[in-house]
């Protein structure tokens, strides 16, 4: 399984670092094919982050635990801050081709720092207080914000395109970083067919699949108003041990389920069943009359309850029990042949009824009791729309004329 710590963030690191080298030396060195290079590499940086986002079983579920500070452990969100570094440092070279004055320039990156400052002000009223997400708020707005102006002067030259892909790039990590830090709910407990309210949503654990002793599969329905969403999560190892979690999720939003354990009750080795006097049951291939009860006085009085057991047409007499002492019952069974031994649970004398426990495997499930964290992305949706205008852009790319520098007005 693909591990975001150990190969999707390295990797997006690498890539956007490359991607903002190449764009780099675009001013010094113009030419299509290195502009190309870096619109490919800082592309496939940010796509390869929104896959990161949006794929919930690449996330290691400890990623979904927020520290008291308000920050988690989620290893995206370096990522998206270095991504956003990265679109920023790119809009230079287009800065540059415009060849203005200082003043012109800074009134060019004016809106985008406008942006950044409403974007951030907003999220921080919302409750959004881990550094690193503002900081990548900051730089998708400013990346957002510059790039539409700079495409607005450049249009569809070749620089005018690749600022409209960096500005593709601040809409996708907006959306990403929002979808990192949602609203979270931390080990909420879900009996199989429960249903909890929680984070504004409907959510139960609908079904646990268990194919084998080391692989539980649990489905989860999330109801939102009238949409209706399905998560599927797993444990895998035996109970007992360190379980290895997969992450459940929808590819184009809804909650977040990191599973962190399953309980599971163990059915009782035997039914127990209640009969009055004169009722039957079946037990395997066996027949089982309640007669009547029976007192036995001695230094340990016995209540005995008579049983006719019919097997293969046979009928036979056999009488289960309990010993009664001042401390208390103490029940002992009987053998019937072709069955095995029958015990007596609990006597109900008030009633005339017995409860007993036949030698036939239990027919009652297994309960199940989940306990998960969950995590909302609520602008998910924002980063895939910008993840396919960063794609289109860098293909419009191709066709764009390479455009020439401008002199200062």
């Amino acid at each position: 399984m693909i591990s975001i710590a150990d190969v999707l963030n390295p990797l997006i690191w690498g890539v956007a670092v490359l991607g903002a080298v190449a764009s780099l030396f675009i001013a010094s060195r113009p030419g299509r094919e290195l502009r190309l290079t870096a619109a490919a590499l800082l592309a496939l940086a940010a796509l390869i982050l929104l896959a990161a986002v949006a794929v919930a079983a690449w996330l290691p579920p400890q990623a979904l635990v927020t520290n008291p500070d308000g920050s988690t452990g989620d290893p995206r969100a370096a990522s998206a801050a270095i991504v956003g570094l990265a679109a920023l440092l790119a809009l230079v070279t287009a800065l540059r081709s415009l060849r203005l004055p200082s003043l012109g320039m800074l009134s060019l990156l004016l809106p985008g720092i406008g942006l950044a400052g409403l974007i951030g002000a907003v999220s921080y009223f919302v409750g959004l207080r881990a550094p690193i997400a503002l900081l990548g708020l900051a730089l998708a707005g400013i990346a957002l914000g510059t790039g539409l102006v700079l495409f607005a002067r450049l249009r569809w030259t070749g620089p005018g395109v690749f600022a409209l892909q960096m500005s593709a790039t601040g809409l996708l990590l907006v959306g990403a970083v929002l979808s990192l830090h949602g609203a979270r709910a931390e080990s909420v407990r879900f009996a199989e067919g429960a249903v909890v309210d929680t984070l504004g949503c409907r959510v139960a654990l609908s079904t646990v699949q268990a194919p084998n002793d080391s692989l539980r599969r649990l489905e989860f329905t999330i109801m939102n108003g009238a949409k209706r969403s399905r998560a599927w999560t797993s444990l895998e190892g035996r109970a007992g041990t360190e379980n290895r979690a997969v992450v459940g999720g929808d590819l184009f939003g809804g909650l977040l389920v990191a599973p962190l354990g399953l309980d599971e009750a163990q059915p009782q080795a035997h039914d127990v069943i209640w009969l009055s006097k004169g009722d039957s049951t079946r037990a395997g291939a066996s027949t089982v009359t309640f007669v009547g009860f029976r007192m036995v006085p001695g230094d340990t009085v016995r209540m005995l309850a008579d049983l006719d057991v019919t097997t293969a047409g046979r009928t036979q007499r056999v009488s289960p029990g309990m010993y009664a002492t001042p401390q208390g019952t103490t029940p002992f069974a009987a053998v019937a042949e072709g069955l095995g031994p029958i015990a007596v649970g609990k006597v109900d004398a008030d009633n005339g009824r017995i409860a007993l426990m036949l030698p036939t495997p239990s027919t009652s499930a297994v309960t199940r009791t989940a306990t998960v964290n969950l995590h909302t992305r609520p602008a998910l949706p924002w980063a895939w729309a910008g993840g396919a205008l960063v794609a289109l852009a860098f293909l419009l790319g191709f066709a764009a004329p390479p455009g020439r520098a401008r002199e200062p007005a």
